[in-house]
């Protein structure tokens, strides 16, 4: 409760988290303000959709803003092929180390989001048998462990996402089909 009370303090404006108040003196009017937050998330979603469009931004700094992981995202913008993927974060000193182990013969620099890809699209066993060695950071694989073990943790629990797409109004649910797919390439990945 606390939670609910103090959260648009601490993160204005923040919509991965929210509640309303239902008052059924109002008839049909009083889902009202569950819509009003589906129709905010909605255009939010467009403005950062929007930005990654125009702008160099990476999938891991999307997720900060939406509140998704950047194996969600992945999975959600991988549906539009004009929309084009970015995964690379990095400051210049990072982006020069990664030039210089680049520069070996046989090297290959992934990140997380690259190695998850690549399995969801089955082609990580041909990555490999190029016989390319790949150079992976630890957090890369702590970020993928800690995919794995939140997955886990949410088996049997019901969760979804209400949503607007600009003309109506939807509630999708996880199934547990599309939650073993993401634990299974996750773990494929590590």
């Amino acid at each position: 409760f606390r939670t609910l009370r103090d959260f648009q303090a601490l993160f204005p404006g923040n919509t991965a988290f929210g509640s309303v108040e239902i008052d059924d003196s109002k008839g049909d009017a009083k889902f009202e303000p569950m819509f009003a937050i589906a129709r905010r998330r909605a255009e939010h979603g467009q403005q950062i959709e929007s930005m990654y469009r125009e702008h160099p931004l990476p999938l891991a700094m999307v997720a900060k803003f939406t509140g998704a992981s950047p194996f969600e995202l992945w999975d959600g913008f991988s549906r539009d092929p004009a929309l084009g993927l970015k995964s690379a974060i990095g400051v210049e000193e990072e982006f020069g180390s990664a030039r210089k182990i680049a520069q070996r013969p046989g090297v290959i620099i992934v990140d997380p989001v690259s190695i998850y890809a690549w399995v969801r699209m089955d082609v990580a066993p041909i990555i490999v048998k190029c016989g390319a060695r790949l150079a992976v950071v630890q957090s890369s694989i702590d970020f993928l462990r800690d995919l794995v073990a939140e997955r886990r943790g949410q088996r049997g629990t019901k969760f979804g996402t209400f949503g607007f797409d600009g003309q109506h109004y939807y509630m999708s649910e996880l199934s547990s089909e599309v939650l073993e797919a993401q634990i299974s390439a996750a773990e494929a990945a590590l």
